[in-house]
C-alpha cells in the first residue's frame, strides 16, 4: 500500500492561469504496509511521473505531511522534486489538553522553477479556532476539533491577473482533513 490515505491529484485553469494541485495526507503511525518517511519520498516519483504523464509544471504540493517542513525528510523531498516550501511552518495541530497548538504538520510547496504566480511571502496559517469561535480557550479549541478539525488550514496568495486582480491574488487554502 503505497499511500495509506489516497493522494488527490487535481487540476484547475483559468485563461493564463493554470496548475495542477496535488494534495497528500501521509500516515501518522508506521505499520506494515508501510510508514510516513517513504510517503513523503514517494512525493519525488510522483512529481516526476506528473510532469512525464502532462505537460503542465506549475506544480502545488499540499496537505498534512505529519513533519514539520524542517525535518530532513522533507528537505530532501523538497530538493530532490525541485520543490520550495511557501508556508511559515507554523504550530498547525491541537495540543492534546487543548491548550494551544503543538505542532507544523501541514504545508504547501511549490515547483520552484515554474510557480511563478505565488505572491511571496503571503503564506500563513488561518487560526480558525480564533475567527469562529472568538478565543482560544479550552472549551473553543475543543469545539473547533469537534466540529472543523484537528488541524488549522494553510494559506497562500496567487496572482491572477486575467481574472481582473492585476496586484492581488487568489487564496488557496488548505486542509489536512478530508
Amino acid at each position: 500500500e503505497a499511500y495509506r490515505n489516497d493522494t488527490y491529484l487535481v487540476s484547475f485553469k483559468s485563461k493564463n492561469f493554470d496548475f495542477l494541485l496535488f494534495l497528500v495526507h501521509t500516515r501518522w503511525s508506521s505499520d506494515d504496509y508501510g510508514n510516513r518517511a517513504n510517503e513523503v519520498r514517494m512525493i519525488v516519483d510522483k512529481i516526476d511521473f506528473i510532469k512525464n504523464l502532462t505537460n503542465e509544471r506549475d506544480i502545488i504540493v499540499a496537505g498534512d505531511f505529519n513533519y514539520s517542513g524542517t525535518n530532513t525528510v522533507m528537505e530532501e523531498m523538497a530538493l530532490d522534486a525541485g520543490l520550495t516550501q511557501i508556508d511559515p511552518n507554523q504550530k498547525s495541530t491541537f495540543k492534546g489538553d487543548y491548550s494551544g497548538y503543538s505542532s507544523s504538520y501541514d504545508h504547501i510547496y511549490i515547483s520552484n522553477a515554474d510557480t511563478q504566480e505565488y505572491i511571496s511571502p503571503q503564506s500563513a496559517v488561518l487560526d480558525v479556532t480564533q475567527v469562529i469561535y472568538g478565543d482560544n480557550s479550552v472549551d473553543n479549541m475543543k469545539k473547533s476539533n469537534s466540529e472543523l478539525s484537528d488541524h488549522l488550514p494553510v494559506w497562500a496568495v496567487f496572482r491572477a491577473p486575467e481574472w481582473g486582480y492585476p496586484n492581488s491574488g487568489t487564496r488557496l487554502l488548505l486542509d489536512g482533513r478530508r
